[in-house]
């Protein structure tokens, strides 16, 4: 009878953090990115107890069914994005290799657990495989409810759909990278979606074109992407350039800086426009540096939103790095008061 009252209250509570996620995401990307990390955590927690159980999710969440199929999706996602890698560069580059080993690490790691359990190993390899099964099995979950969100992102917000009762004072595009002076497809979309914004808006408001020039181009993102813009027919003295960037948090830092110059220090909103998967890790820098700003979503072709996946969820779980060690705690405090 306890078992049972426990998993309708977890059943219960599992619902109500997803309506409760699913209205931040409704709300705006300010409230969202405030309220995803703890609402996952939350639901991990609950998908443990009710598809591992309770102590042994804690100690082989791996045997669970439910909790093999969610390591293999994972698994097989990263294997597939490996391999756009190598079809893509035609060589297995850093980051295909990278994320072929991550994959390999999930699996071998469910599968040492599994066994551990048949063999019955000693108590310190099975409290050791059972903490990295646990988190491995975290990993897992968060990558599958990232492209989930990503997705979901991608309609709910699409650049068709924003519609807000006052224009944004400055459209920022965070830059990617182009060939030659031109922008790959990729960084193109963006422009394509913040210029479309733009007229919406009656053509009010600058856009904000930010990138620095990598090493192996041969003008800044910036650059590229101003001459695609007056390609366009948009006037020169609606586009502002931002040459120094070379990551999302300078993307941000940067351009924040040349909008705070241009307004005198007055209040103005931001629309931050990327792809669908770079969305969430704009927003939480965004959040962090305390501008007002909306995050737009712009279309990505599948092979590079396949390719793109590992590496920036990889970049959004390293800015909450408290969560990895407060998923130890919970762990450990759970193994301990169930005399595991």
């Amino acid at each position: 009878m306890i078992n049972e009252t426990m998993a309708v209250a977890l059943c219960v509570l599992a619902i109500v953090l997803v309506v409760w996620g699913a209205s931040a995401f409704r709300s705006g990307s300010r409230v969202f990115c405030r309220i995803a990390p703890p609402v996952t955590l939350a639901l991990f927690c609950c998908f443990v107890a009710l598809a591992c159980g309770v102590p042994t999710g804690l100690m082989h969440p791996c045997m669970a069914p439910a909790a093999a199929v969610l390591v293999g999706i994972a698994a097989c996602v990263l294997v597939a994005s490996a391999f756009a890698h190598i079809v893509h560069s035609r060589r297995v580059n850093p980051m295909a290799a990278a994320t072929l080993g991550v994959a390999a690490a999930l699996a071998g790691v469910e599968a040492l657990s599994v066994a551990n359990v048949r063999e019955a190993a000693s108590l310190l390899a099975a409290r050791v495989l059972g903490l990295l099964s646990f988190i491995g099995l975290w990993l897992s979950f968060v990558f599958v409810v990232f492209i989930v969100c990503s997705a979901a992102y991608r309609i709910a917000y699409s650049r068709r759909r924003i519609a807000h009762a006052e224009p944004f004072d400055f459209i920022v595009v965070h830059g990617a990278k182009i060939f030659g002076t031109e922008p790959s497809p990729l960084l193109a979309s963006r422009v394509d979606a913040a210029y479309d914004l733009w007229r919406r808006q009656n053509e009010c408001g600058v856009i904000v074109v930010s990138g620095g020039q990598g090493s192996d181009e041969v003008v800044t993102e910036a650059d590229a992407m101003k001459r695609y813009l007056l390609r366009r027919g948009m006037p020169e003295a609606a586009i502002v350039e931002e040459g120094r960037s070379t990551t999302t948090l300078e993307n941000v830092i940067c351009s924040q800086v040349i909008m705070n110059e241009r307004t005198d220090g007055k209040p103005y909103r931001v629309a931050l426009v990327s792809s669908e998967f770079h969305v969430f890790r704009c927003a939480v820098l965004a959040q962090r540096v305390r501008l007002d700003f909306e995050v737009v979503a712009a279309p990505t072709r599948p092979a590079t939103l396949l390719r793109s996946l590992a590496r920036e969820c990889g970049g959004v779980l390293i800015e909450y790095p408290r969560h990895l060690v407060l998923l130890a705690l919970i762990w450990f405090v759970g193994t301990m008061l169930c005399g595991l």
